[in-house]
């Protein structure tokens, strides 16, 4: 019995070092975020040239063999139109950043997240082992600082449970790499897998969750962006045996999350 509960606290004591280690990771990414606010957003165009460069602000003035293009920096250049290719005007819900990576400011969004829910390790029978989760959403972004969707996914603790949700999330920051906040809230739902415990048949159900999460996004110049998460899920469930004599289990799971996605 002292060899089991020795286990479980070094397991436990190793799964928060694990987590305090990125979590101290993702901070210093954060802040150092914070203090580069100097690659601000600004909207232009992109003129594309026949020797493969790509040049980046606005068209000034048109003239019959040449163009006046001003650079995202202020600086005025000629460049002359044997040397164009094509011309691209920026629409006005997309911005464009100094090193090239645009941001939609408003229109309909998507999000990809695959990453693991960290285990405690507190409770000796029940939910011992991470869970591997992959979640989807969708939904309109208002402002680079307010987006509304919806999502669902696949959570695997020792049984299966498939979230609905609904989730805030934005931009805290204008950069090509930004932080950003999420808040997803919604219902688990499992498939009702019905185990043997002791002899003794049940089923596990879902219950309400919730997820609020911070991260790192980082904009390429095709509008979409690499996301890193750090966040805590919070997940009700019961199981309910077959048995009326035995009262179902009640509890709540907590778990630290680390994740990494895709922002279409």
């Amino acid at each position: 019995m002292k060899s089991h509960r020795l286990r479980l606290f070094n397991i436990k004591i190793m799964t928060l070092l694990i987590i305090k280690k990125h979590l101290l990771l993702f901070l210093l990414l954060f802040f150092a975020c914070l203090l580069s606010a100097q690659d601000k957003a600004v909207q232009q165009s992109i003129l594309y040239l026949k020797d493969g460069s790509i040049v980046y602000g606005k068209l000034v003035q048109e003239q019959t063999d040449y163009v006046i293009w001003e650079l995202t920096g202020g600086d005025q250049i000629k460049v002359k139109n044997e040397r164009i290719q094509s011309f691209e005007r920026i629409p006005a819900e997309v911005q464009v950043f100094k090193t090239g990576q645009q941001r939609k400011k408003r229109g309909i969004y998507g999000t990809v997240h695959g990453g693991v829910f960290f285990s405690k390790y507190d409770n000796p029978w029940n939910n011992q082992s991470h869970a591997p989760s992959l979640n989807v959403s969708v939904g309109y972004r208002f402002h680079p600082w307010l987006a509304v969707g919806v999502g669902t996914g696949f959570d695997n603790y020792d049984y299966h449970l498939v979230p609905i949700f609904a989730e805030l999330r934005g931009d805290i920051v204008s950069g090509a790499i930004t932080p950003y906040y999420q808040l997803a809230l919604g219902y688990g739902f499992t498939t009702k897998t019905v185990k043997d415990d002791f002899f003794r048949g049940f089923t596990y159900n879902g219950g309400w969750m919730a997820h609020p999460a911070v991260g790192m996004k980082f904009y390429t110049k095709n509008r979409n962006a690499f996301l890193v998460e750090f966040g805590y899920r919070i997940q009700q469930t019961n199981k309910e045996y077959d048995s009326e004599n035995i009262k179902p289990e009640r509890w709540t799971l907590r778990r630290a999350a680390m994740r990494v996605g895709m922002e279409f």
